[in-house]
């Protein structure tokens, strides 16, 4: 019976040791791991998240063949851009384009995603935006600095960034008449427009022959009215464009903005008249 409660013994000892031994290398395991796991390191400043960067972005880029491309570069929060591009000296459609847009793993650059073309890569600066190379690195020499574009903080780039255009105080193009599309002109000048003033609710425009003036006023539920609207009296040879402008006003009863784009309707019939605001600068 003796060498039965030592033997016991004996294996109780072993286990127990086993025990502690198991404790200690739990231990030194935990120890070893709150010790060496990194801590998380805080987020690098980039453009993506250290600057204002949604806006309206212009400049002047170079041309083969033309004095250059006017571009207007539009960045939203929401990843989509639109874009104008018109090229000086030439005479060329505009190019509008519009589409996503992705940062790049530095949260430096962008790379342009247009719904149709070739991808676009530019650099984010502070109020400004550099057009890149289709290896993605910045032009250098002479020509580098007419690759940036800057930020704009006008009344166009407002009304592209955040919504609609004013009904007031822009200077109205009338580009469609009785759904037919006008032909473009060359001088804003002579273009057929409106501009609806805000002192005294007067309206002042150019007809297509003749300056015009009168009074607006305007209702509940985007009403609007146009009344003792007259013309200067010169004679030309085709005023049927002109006739036709008049009378939209006079019939005209409510309008609709949207984006840059103003429509004078009837009830709620095909739209009269369309107009496009353009931003004089």
């Amino acid at each position: 019976m003796k060498w039965i409660f030592v033997f016991v013994t004996f294996i109780s000892i072993v286990i127990c040791n086993s025990c502690g031994e198991a404790s200690q290398k739990k231990a030194a395991d935990s120890s070893l791991t709150a010790t060496d796991t990194p801590k998380p390191v805080a987020s690098a400043h980039t453009s993506m998240n250290s600057l204002d960067w949604a806006g309206v972005y212009r400049g002047k880029l170079p041309c083969a063949d033309c004095e250059g491309v006017a571009l207007e570069l539009v960045l939203r929060n929401d990843l989509t851009f639109s874009s104008t591009s018109k090229y000086v000296g030439k005479a060329a459609p505009d190019l509008n384009e519009k589409g996503t847009f992705a940062w790049d793993s530095t949260g430096n650059k962008i790379t342009l995603h247009p719904e149709q073309g070739s991808p676009v890569q530019y650099k984010v600066g502070e109020n400004k935006v550099i057009q890149l190379d289709a290896a993605g690195n910045e032009f250098s020499g002479a020509v580098a600095d007419k690759f940036v574009l800057l930020k704009s903080a006008d009344a166009k780039a407002a009304a592209l960034l955040h919504g609609n255009a004013e009904l007031k105080e822009t200077y109205w193009k009338l580009s469609e008449l009785r759904g037919k599309p006008l032909p473009a002109t060359k001088s804003y000048r002579r273009e057929i427009h409106l501009i609806l003033k805000d002192k005294d609710s007067l309206v002042t425009g150019f007809a297509g022959c003749n300056n015009l003036s009168g009074k607006y006023i305007l209702n509940e539920g985007n009403r609007i009215r146009f009344s003792g609207v007259a013309s200067t009296l010169m004679t030309c040879l085709n005023q049927s464009t002109e006739d036709e402008f008049k009378k939209v006003l006079r019939e005209a009863d409510n309008f609709s903005i949207k984006g840059d784009t103003l429509s004078l309707n009837k009830a709620r019939m095909t739209p009269l008249a369309r107009f496009t605001a353009v931003y004089l600068r």
